[in-house]
Order: structure tokens, then C-alpha cells, then sequence
């Protein structure tokens, strides 16, 4: 008898201490087929918690590519806080798509990530630096 072939979802694996002490998951994305896709929990009162999760989540990004020996983390850092920064019109500019415009024969959540892949900041956000 023949097994069918399942996709493979790479799972990350759940952070020790919530498996010790418990807690909340607010945020989970996968990239599938070059589009991302998000659940998320608003879990805040204040979006500005937002920011320090992910300013924590940047700062450990930075690490990860620091140790690699790729980029130094302030330099990482500031490439994301770039991206950040582009809002809407760099997006435009770059070829990123915001959520709420659906790229054409893809669902509505799903945006395509491979020009953040390709593109270096100063490609993405040459027209911001320079408002």
C-alpha cells in the first residue's frame, strides 16, 4: 500500500521556558511558496507593546546574523529598522505589496517575499534616505 506525500511544514520548536512556565503565543508566519503567511493574536492593550516585541525580536534576528559572521548586529539592525521606515511609498517603490492590496492571482494575505530576499535596503529605500 502506497502513502500519499504530505507536504513538509518546518516547525520551529516551542521556546523552553513556555513549555516550563506556560504563556501565550501571539505570533506565528511561514513563507510558503514565496508568500507569507500570519496568525496572530492582538494579546496587547497597546500597540505599542507591539514595537518592544518586535524591537526584541529585531535585536535577536541581529544576534542569529552576527554570529554567523554575516552582518555585524548593528548593521542588521539597521537594515531592518530601514525596511521599517519605508512604509507604504518605498514599499511601492520597491515592489513589495502592502496587505491590504492583494497581489493579482494570490489571496489577500499573502505577500511576496522574495524582492525583500533579492533587494539590499539601498535598492528598497533609496527615495526615503533622501526625503
Amino acid at each position: 500500500m502506497e502513502r500519499e506525500s504530505h507536504p513538509v511544514f518546518d516547525a520551529l520548536h516551542i521556546p523552553p521556558t513556555a513549555l516550563d512556565q506556560g504563556g501565550v503565543e501571539v505570533l506565528r508566519a511561514a513563507i510558503v511558496e514565496g508568500g507569507l503567511h500570519v496568525s496572530l493574536r492582538r494579546a496587547f492593550d497597546d500597540p505599542e507593546a507591539w514595537g518592544m516585541l518586535l524591537a526584541d525580536v529585531t535585536r535577536h534576528i541581529a544576534r542569529i546574523y552576527a554570529g554567523e559572521g554575516k552582518f555585524r548586529e548593528e548593521e542588521t539592525i539597521e537594515r531592518i529598522r530601514a525596511l521599517l521606515r519605508c512604509r507604504d511609498g518605498c514599499a511601492d517603490r520597491s515592489g513589495l505589496h502592502r496587505a491590504d492590496q492583494p497581489i493579482e492571482g494570490t489571496e489577500r494575505h499573502q505577500e511576496k517575499w522574495e524582492p525583500v530576499f533579492r533587494k539590499s535596503r539601498e535598492d528598497s529605500c533609496r527615495d526615503q534616505r533622501d526625503d
